[in-house]
């Protein structure tokens, strides 16, 4: 999706998730949310499917 006003990480994954406490999987999808939840406008953003969250959840703790 393309953000046109600036929009933070918690509400988009509320919207898409229903749980806002998976913002973090916006961010790691798209190298954002160092520092900060609010994404820039005229950023474009990939939301992962609800079935990626388990990939990205395995992926990360890998890296750890």
């Amino acid at each position: 999706i393309r953000i046109t006003t600036a929009e933070r990480l918690d509400k988009l994954a509320y919207n898409f998730y229903g749980d806002a406490a998976l913002w973090w999987v916006i961010a790691t999808a798209n190298a954002l949310g160092k520092g900060t939840l609010v994404i820039p406008s005229n950023t474009r953003v990939r939301i992962p499917s609800a079935a990626k969250i388990n990939e990205l959840l395995t992926n990360t703790n890998l890296t750890r």
